[in-house]
């Protein structure tokens, strides 16, 4: 079920790292991010993980981590992540491409699960994720080109 997304964030790669990848920051543009569990003190370099926990329904949250798995700074950052014991398994990847002193992005998922029930179900109900993700992207967006510099 691989899925992309493209946008622009009117600001350099490095604003991304700073505003958007900060442990504080990191997936809040999510409507469904309920909070940060931990993280790795490197993150997000390779091999560091956060858990965030995230609302799947109603009062029902899970935690969720996310591994970086591949990085190239300022390049490129590839990401496992998995919740619920291997229901839901994604592979996050960003890419990066600065346009001076912006940056085009290109997000790529992949959900699948190691239960085929659960590759069953995210078949039939990933449809809710093209619309989600996006909107999720306009915030991160926003997130990053409104905040200040340090």
């Amino acid at each position: 079920m691989k899925w992309t997304h493209q946008f622009r964030i009117d600001a350099p790669v490095e604003a991304i790292y700073e505003h958007g990848f900060a442990p504080d920051k990191w997936f809040t543009f999510f409507g469904a991010y309920r909070g940060l569990e931990s993280v790795d003190p490197n993150w997000p370099e390779e091999g560091a993980s956060i858990m965030v926990r995230y609302a799947v329904l109603g009062p029902w949250t899970v935690q969720m981590k996310q591994t970086v798995v591949e990085h190239e700074r300022g390049h490129h950052i590839r990401m496992y992540e998995e919740a619920l014991s291997g229901l839901w398994i994604d592979h996050p990847e960003f890419e990066f491409d600065p346009q001076d002193g912006a940056t085009d992005v290109t997000l790529t998922v992949n959900p699948t699960s190691k239960a085929l029930l659960g590759r069953i179900l995210i078949f039939l109900i990933f449809w809710p994720f093209t619309l989600i993700t996006p909107r999720a992207m306009k915030r991160f967006k926003a997130m990053v080109e409104n905040s200040k510099p340090s």
